[in-house]
C-alpha cells in the first residue's frame, strides 16, 4: 500500500511540474462563422499537438473560427457556443488522474466532441463506447495518418451539426 501511495505521489508531482501554459496566437473571430473549439487540459500541451492545431487551422479556418483555450473541466466550456469540440489530453495513471476529461465526457455533448488522447501504448483504448476518441497523438510512427483520421472524424462531426 505504501508503494502505491509513493508511486501516486510521484506521478502527481511530476504532472504538476510538467504543466505549461498554452500559448497559441489569438485569432480574430468572425461572428458569421461557427467555431471549432480546441480545449487543452492542463499538462497535455505538446509541440506535436500544436502542430495538429496548426493543421486544423489551415484546413478549417476558411469556414470556421478555430479557438484554442486551456481548460480544467466541463465548467470551462459549458457556456461556449461551438460546432465541434476537440479535447486534448494525455493518459495519466491509466485514466485514474484524468478527472477533467472524464467530467467533460460525462456532462458534455458527445455528438460534437472528439477526445484526442496521448497514450504511451498505441493499443490503449478508452473503455467508454459512447465517446469519440482518437489515441496516441504523440506517436511518431505516422503523424500524417493520425491527422487524416482526426480530420475525417472532425468533418463528420461538423457535417452532422449542419
Amino acid at each position: 500500500m505504501k508503494f502505491v501511495l509513493a508511486v501516486m505521489s510521484i506521478l502527481m508531482l511530476a504532472g504538476a511540474c510538467s504543466n505549461q501554459s498554452f500559448d497559441y496566437p489569438a485569432r480574430h473571430s468572425d461572428p458569421t462563422k461557427e467555431t471549432i473549439l480546441i480545449g487543452i487540459l492542463k499538462g497535455a500541451d505538446s509541440n506535436y499537438k500544436r502542430g495538429i492545431i496548426k493543421q486544423i487551422d489551415a484546413d478549417f479556418a476558411d469556414d470556421f473560427n478555430v479557438e484554442v483555450i486551456s481548460i480544467k473541466n466541463f465548467k470551462d466550456i459549458q457556456d461556449r457556443d461551438y460546432a465541434a469540440l476537440l479535447v486534448m489530453e494525455q493518459v495519466k495513471a491509466g485514466l485514474l488522474l484524468n478527472h477533467g476529461m472524464k467530467d467533460i465526457a460525462k456532462k458534455g455533448d458527445k455528438k460534437n466532441t472528439i477526445f484526442i488522447v496521448s497514450a504511451g501504448n498505441p493499443k490503449w483504448k478508452w473503455k467508454r463506447e459512447d465517446v469519440k476518441v482518437i489515441t496516441s497523438a504523440t506517436r511518431n510512427d505516422n503523424p500524417n495518418l493520425f491527422y487524416q483520421e482526426l480530420k475525417i472524424m472532425l468533418e463528420r462531426v461538423l457535417e452532422d451539426g449542419i
